[in-house]
């Protein structure tokens, strides 16, 4: 598969360089953060939105450079900075085991929280489910996490309304 060229594209805050050494089959792009920071991100993290800036900048714009859990109001909180907060706070999913005893993968909402909201990130389709609240979160393995989703999402009619 020929790999896209992505030079001197801008994704978010980031600006692509050139092509990277890739790391376990995946490709990756040298990009520099608007801050600055030089750092290897992959080709679908950059296409598909999932990063758009450095840790630092992700960091604080979650509100947690200080060091605070919750510095930032929850009305600004989005699925990302829940996720930046998740790892910056509770270290990788992929550290931990499962409920099922596999090796975790992602950070999965266990659903039913009150703080819970819907929103959409870059690059995807449809809508997620989320909470600012991060004990709301189990570290899962995929197949876990996408049965719990499966069992959370409603069903749309053609008009996207919900039965």
């Amino acid at each position: 598969m020929k790999r896209a060229e992505l030079t001197g594209q801008r994704f978010g805050s980031w600006l692509v360089l050139g092509p990277a050494e890739a790391r376990n089959y995946n490709a990756r792009w040298s990009c520099r953060c608007d801050c600055g920071v030089l750092a290897a991100v992959q080709t679908g993290h950059l296409i598909g939105g999932y990063s758009t800036q450095c840790r630092p900048c992700a960091s604080r714009k979650a509100g947690i450079s200080s060091g605070a859990a919750n510095s930032s109001s929850d009305e600004e909180v989005t699925y990302i900075t829940v996720h930046v907060r998740l790892r910056t706070q509770r270290g990788r999913a992929s550290d931990r085991a499962c409920a099922c005893g596999a090796p975790a993968r992602q950070w999965a909402y266990q659903h039913g929280d009150p703080q819970e909201r819907t929103g959409l990130i870059g690059g995807r389709q449809g809508w997620l489910t989320f909470s600012p609240n991060l004990d709301a979160y189990a570290p899962m393995c995929f197949p876990c996490h996408r049965r719990l989703d499966q069992q959370h999402t409603p069903i749309c009619n053609v008009n996207g309304v919900s039965r």
